[in-house]
């Protein structure tokens, strides 16, 4: 598996703790993600889907967009490592998921939630097939986040 980290410039560092890229992760088996009292934006870059298989509390396996806000848990969830094949996001400091989503954190705690339904679907869409379509790691880097910025300092959200 390759991992890579990126740590953003100013202003968005005060609220994004660092971005990262994961690909060539495709085990069938499943991974536990513990809680890190964070907001994660994932971008699932080959398929157009995030699928939790389950957390401590329900078995339920659900299935969101490609974009997704994964909130602050209180216990591990499960997902299929598969979807490292292709996947990048950010991770927010704590309050600093509710300065560029704004929404107040509490409204993501355990629980995953469409982009869409918080940037609208032609923002989350866009910024998906932009993120796909850039030619380096750099490239998607800068393009994610220039497009989390943007939104910190947008006047309507």
């Amino acid at each position: 598996m390759l991992y890579l980290s990126y740590t953003p410039r100013a202003p968005l560092n005060e609220f994004v703790t660092r971005m990262w890229l994961v690909s060539e992760g495709q085990s069938p088996r499943q991974e536990r993600i513990l809680p890190s009292g964070t907001i994660e934006l994932v971008i699932n870059l080959r398929d157009d889907h995030v699928r939790i298989d389950g957390t401590l509390q329900s078995a339920h396996a659900r299935t969101f967009s490609g974009v997704v806000v994964s909130g602050t848990y209180s216990g591990a969830f499960i997902i299929g490592a598969s979807q490292h094949a292709a996947m990048m996001g950010a991770h927010f400091r704590p309050g600093g998921g509710s300065a560029v989503f704004g929404v107040p954190s509490v409204e993501f705690a355990d629980t995953h939630v469409d982009l869409a339904a918080v940037w609208g679907e032609a923002a989350a869409r866009d910024l998906r097939e932009r993120l796909c379509t850039a030619a380096t790691s750099l490239a998607r880097f800068q393009l994610l986040e220039a497009a989390l910025t943007e939104r910190l300092q947008s006047p309507v959200r």
